[in-house]
């Protein structure tokens, strides 16, 4: 595909946040136990309540985590998903017609991965060419995703244009976390330390 494609546009891992999905615990409950869990009752279950229910059933944790993908991955085919500001378009790319034909031009609009931290308009679009990715399986059974992204129009580093590509990068490219998550963070931490 490198032949084919050249350099990828972003490389991404997603990994299965499987006890984090009610929709799966829900699933689980209803084919384990014929049980029918209420939203209240799968947001107040704990971890501990929770982790028995995904060991049970790989097979459909599995089945569940591959059909999240496949729809995420139909998400980003969509001509819309990935979308920059105009400042970001690089400079080579203005003065390149067939290049800045390629990037499509609209209103502004709330895409996925765009501007959520530098609240610019969101005007230029950049295709999913192509995907391609692997799932593996980490120590404890969980499937997780190591990928590859082509974006047509995207901006290649070819030594000279750092700029551009850090302009580019910073318009997808973001670390954020809320209380929650900040929590989440230390205690998957604090978890591993204490296991190794």
């Amino acid at each position: 595909m490198i032949r084919q494609l050249d350099i990828s546009t972003f490389y991404i891992t997603l990994t299965a946040a499987d006890a984090r999905w009610p929709e799966l615990i829900s699933v689980l409950g209803k084919v384990l136990y014929q049980k029918l869990y209420s939203d209240i009752e799968v947001s107040e279950m704990s971890s501990a309540a929770r982790t028995p229910l995904i060991q049970s059933d790989p097979v459909t944790v599995v089945r569940y985590f591959d059909n999240r993908i496949r729809l995420l991955m139909a998400e980003m085919r969509k001509c819309d998903f990935f979308k920059s500001s105009v400042d970001s378009i690089p400079s080579s790319h203005s003065d390149n017609e067939d290049s800045s034909s390629q990037n499509n031009t609209s209103d502004p609009v709330d895409a996925p991965f765009a501007n959520k931290f530098t609240n610019r308009p969101v005007n230029v679009v950049y295709p999913l060419v192509d995907y391609y990715y692997r799932v593996e399986f980490q120590h404890r059974g969980a499937p997780y995703i190591h990928g590859v992204l082509w974006l047509e129009g995207a901006p290649v580093s070819d030594g000279t244009n750092g700029i551009d590509c850090s302009r580019f990068i910073d318009n997808f490219v973001s670390a954020s976390a809320s209380g929650e998550g900040i929590r989440y963070a230390t205690n998957v931490e604090m978890l591993t330390a204490y296991q190794t």
